[in-house]
């Protein structure tokens, strides 16, 4: 096992998509600084001008509130091409097979797999926080990073712990597709469609104070870098363990059958 997280990390170490997706990664970040910089110093000004008072909270975003939402749902669409390219990327030269032929188990291949895609999914993320951190230390000052009323262990935990199971879904999507065009898709596609079908189902309940998609991955994340409601941190952490082990056991099952 040990030989195969070396193989692994030596094979991805050596390839451009690595390095290709982590610049658009830090790239999105500052980007999606500017953008929202930028706009809404516009609005504020506009607003000013018209000399009309500016609404209680328009205007907060502060070194903490960008570095706080940095790792989003389209943030992520990166780290699932990420996935698809790294988990399918032996199918097609023919080394997965090679691995098994040398007395490696399917688990094993699917286990270093994953925990190399993992702990590299996990140092992207820390690196587009980091990023975000330096934006907004620029942007609006070192005085700015106020986490208010915030539990930050909490915070950094949800987070991360998010990241985590969406890394488990795009894996287990990528690996059981086992072909990086038609994962990246599924990778890209699949969470844009069911946030829409819950937002559609949302709209059909009408329910006051009740949306079906803050109980998704997405609306999950969303309260630990957004507007955060602790009445849900209970909820969202069982519900992280739930899709965690929802998308970890049919792709382990799918491993032990999986022909290369």
């Amino acid at each position: 096992m040990a030989n195969l997280l070396r193989f692994e990390f030596r094979k991805v170490f050596r390839s451009k998509y690595l390095y290709i997706l982590l610049g658009g990664a830090i790239g999105y970040v500052f980007l999606n600084g500017l953008t929202l910089y930028f706009v809404n110093w516009i609005l504020e000004n506009l607003v000013t001008e018209a000399g009309e008072v500016i609404p209680p909270g328009m205007f907060d975003y502060n070194s903490y509130s960008y570095t706080k939402s940095a790792i989003n749902s389209n943030f992520l669409m990166i780290i699932g091409i990420f996935i698809a390219i790294f988990s399918c990327e032996d199918n097609g030269h023919g080394t997965a097979k090679n691995i098994i032929g040398k007395g490696y188990s399917r688990i094993q291949v699917f286990f270093s797999k994953y925990l190399t895609s993992l702990i590299l999914t996990v140092g992207i993320s820390i690196a587009a926080i980091l990023a975000a951190s330096l934006f907004g230390l620029i942007a609006w000052g070192a005085d700015s990073f106020d986490k208010g009323d915030d539990i930050l262990i909490v915070i950094i935990l949800g987070q991360l712990l998010s990241v985590i199971v969406y890394h488990m879904v795009f894996f287990a999507i990528a690996y059981s597709v086992g072909r990086s065009g038609g994962a990246i898709v599924i990778n890209i596609l699949a969470p844009l469609g069911l946030s829409l079908v819950f937002q559609i189902v949302d709209i059909l309940i009408n329910r006051e104070g009740f949306s079906l998609n803050s109980y998704w991955i997405d609306g999950i994340l969303l309260n630990f870098n957004s507007t955060t409601n602790t009445d849900l941190f209970v909820s969202n952490f069982l519900l992280l363990f739930v899709y965690y082990a929802a998308a970890l056991v049919p792709s382990i099952l799918v491993a032990r059958r999986k022909q290369y």
